[in-house]
């Protein structure tokens, strides 16, 4: 395993790289490589060397490189606050929803699942945001009955 692959990535050749570097960089089984003794580019999961690597790394992201120091993988927001904050002001049912996706994203980033950390980030805003609106529908339908109960009474 000692040898290093170059990456086809948009077209741009980038590398050297080792194989262990493929999960930072996003290479998936489709990802062109190439390496001294190989004859022509090929996709890293027809290298049997490179299954073991390539099986267990998320789709890669565009314009990832290894030469080039831009990084493209940022990490999504947990929403954490606006969870909380729906939670203690608004709709605590909802809300307790969003709090546990909201935690699950830093974890999932730093273990390098990338595609869960954006999709629990996803799911913790869509229940923040649906306690809010709840709880803002709680309110005008309780105004609404208590209108209903003045105009009722004759007050």
């Amino acid at each position: 395993m000692m040898q290093y692959y170059y990456i086809n990535a948009q077209g741009q050749q980038c590398g050297p790289v080792s194989p262990s570097d493929f999960a930072a960089l996003g290479v998936d089984r489709n990802t062109m490589v190439w390496c001294n003794g190989m004859a022509t580019w090929a996709p890293a999961g027809t290298v049997a060397e490179l299954a073991e690597f390539v099986n267990q790394i998320p789709p890669r992201m565009d314009g990832a490189c290894y030469n080039n120091v831009q990084q493209t993988l940022v990490k999504p927001d947990s929403y954490l606050v606006w969870a909380i904050l729906t939670t203690v002001l608004c709709c605590l049912p909802f809300g307790i929803v969003a709090i546990v996706y909201a935690s699950k994203v830093d974890g999932l980033w730093s273990g390098g699942r990338y595609q869960e950390a954006e999709d629990a980030s996803r799911k913790a805003k869509t229940w923040s945001i649906t306690a809010a609106v709840s709880s803002v529908v709680f309110v005008l339908i309780y105004l609404a009955i208590v209108f209903l109960g003045i105009v009722a009474a004759g007050i």
